[in-house]
């Protein structure tokens, strides 16, 4: 009877360990997370790495990631940017007279991928990020001393939609500190944690918003009236990404209907070849009242679609203006510019209609 007594009081110990556990994975046994209101604060230096903004949608855009990696562009992912900075962190912590060494790691568990974008003043020939073949872990090199902090940014790709027998969760561990998060904590996270008197951890982490990193541009070019009424023309324009690099030329055209429809359709081809990359479609109309409300024709605006020529991926929206205010009246070659963007929230394809001779779905 004692030993049943006995196993009962152990399983329902272990139950009760297991589910606290759950509840609260993050907690650590190495560091104590401060409370807030006690005056604790990151030191201004560290305020840009923990910023919403951190890091740039540019930034991001322009990174040469690595084959093995999804786009930053795959809606199948969720996306986190992580950064985790240790050593002298805190303004009311004194300077460490010691050395600590934070050598470590951090770990996922679940389908996807974690890439060390930044490390954050590591000083060259004493920290560095270690090269892996897996990349699902990020593991460094780093001491530091009396006022020094080192840090890294972690971004991790999570596959959405599989069914996980282990919840998902992100594993940091150093010699002075360690804990696990959640995934669905890396939305919105920053915490602060205190490991002695010298030395603190702080996390920030945020959930990268989908719509920022969908692919979009600027185009510029001319837009040509080139019948007397001005309804009719064409369009030449340089198509470039974000960052402002060339990546195709576009040819269109504009009209108008005795209905009083105004389209325009085109095409882009690539910046050294004649292949066609994308297709574009939609209407324009005047936007000029110099002359009287209706009939100014030396300015417009523009807005259609575009989808991809091979069919891949999503097709997405484009609009801009024609013309300027400044030009005289009757002058007919206009100053074209826009913006194009990747919707992100749609489907795999877009139909764009491109008249009689193109169509691509």
């Amino acid at each position: 009877m004692r030993k049943w007594l006995l196993l009962i009081i152990v399983m329902v110990a272990a139950l009760g360990l297991s589910c606290s556990s759950r509840q609260s994975p993050s907690n650590s046994d190495s560091a104590i997370e401060p409370a807030p209101g006690h005056g604790v604060a990151a030191l201004p230096s560290l305020q840009p790495f923990l910023s919403p903004e951190y890091p740039s949608y540019d930034a991001i855009d322009m990174y040469d990631w690595p084959d093995y990696l999804p786009s930053v562009h795959d809606t199948s992912y969720d996306i986190y940017a992580v950064t985790l900075v240790w050593g002298h962190t805190f303004n009311t912590a004194e300077p460490n007279p010691d050395t600590t060494d934070w050598t470590g790691t951090l770990r996922i568990n679940f389908e996807g991928f974690a890439e060390a974008f930044e490390a954050i003043s590591f000083e060259p020939g004493v920290d560095s990020i270690i090269p892996v073949d897996a990349p699902v872990w990020v593991p460094w090199i780093s001491e530091t001393h009396g006022d020094d902090f080192d840090g890294v940014t972690v971004i991790v790709f999570y596959k959405r939609g599989i069914y996980y027998f282990a919840a998902p969760t992100l594993s940091i561990e150093t010699g002075p500190f360690s804990t696990n998060l959640y995934v669905e904590e890396l939305a919105s996270l920053t915490r602060f944690y205190q490991v002695n008197e010298h030395n603190g951890v702080i996390i920030h982490s945020h959930r990268l918003p989908l719509d920022n990193f969908c692919q979009r541009g600027t185009i510029v070019g001319k837009w040509v009236q080139e019948s007397n009424d001005r309804q009719q023309g064409s369009i030449t324009a340089v198509w470039t990404s974000r960052n402002g690099t060339p990546q195709g030329h576009v040819f269109g055209s504009f009209s108008a209907t005795a209905a009083g429809e105004r389209t325009f359709t085109g095409w882009v081809t690539g910046i050294h070849t004649d292949n066609i990359i994308a297709y574009l479609a939609g209407d324009w109309w005047f936007d000029d009242s110099r002359m009287c409300p209706l009939c100014g024709s030396s300015h417009g605006l523009f807005s259609g679609t575009f989808a991809w020529a091979d069919g891949s991926g999503n097709g997405g929206t484009l609009r801009g203006e024609f013309g300027s205010f400044e030009l005289p009246p009757d002058e007919t070659e206009l100053p074209m510019s826009g913006e194009w963007k990747v919707d992100c929230t749609l489907l795999d394809h877009l139909e764009v209609d491109v008249g009689d001779n193109n169509s691509i779905k």
